[in-house]
């Protein structure tokens, strides 16, 4: 396993730890001062589900949810336009993703 640098150029990283034919999972880190642009992830023919959940730092999630509390958010980012605001301090997720 080896960290990436995000595809969003922002600073932060990824580090995938699971990974099948219709799903993912990666903890994502944001160092301070980080932040994701708005943005979507489309998946063509299928609908794309994300759950992300906040293991340490701020909620700086912003989008459109189906559910959300301040540690979960579980959206469609192939078709919800969403982003993660600039951080003060380091921010960890743990992100499992699928599609149908």
């Amino acid at each position: 396993m080896k960290w990436i640098s995000g595809r969003q150029g922002t600073g932060y990283r990824k580090l995938l730890l699971w990974q099948g034919n219709r799903w993912d999972c990666y903890l994502v880190d944001y160092p301070p001062h980080t932040h994701i642009p708005t943005h979507t992830d489309p998946v063509l023919g299928k609908k794309h589900y994300r759950l992300n959940i906040l293991l340490w730092g701020e909620d700086a999630f912003r989008g459109t949810t189906l559910f959300a509390s301040k540690h979960l958010k579980l959206f469609h980012p192939d078709i919800s336009p969403h982003s993660v605001e600039e951080v003060s301090r380091r921010r960890l997720i743990l992100s499992i993703g699928w599609v149908m």
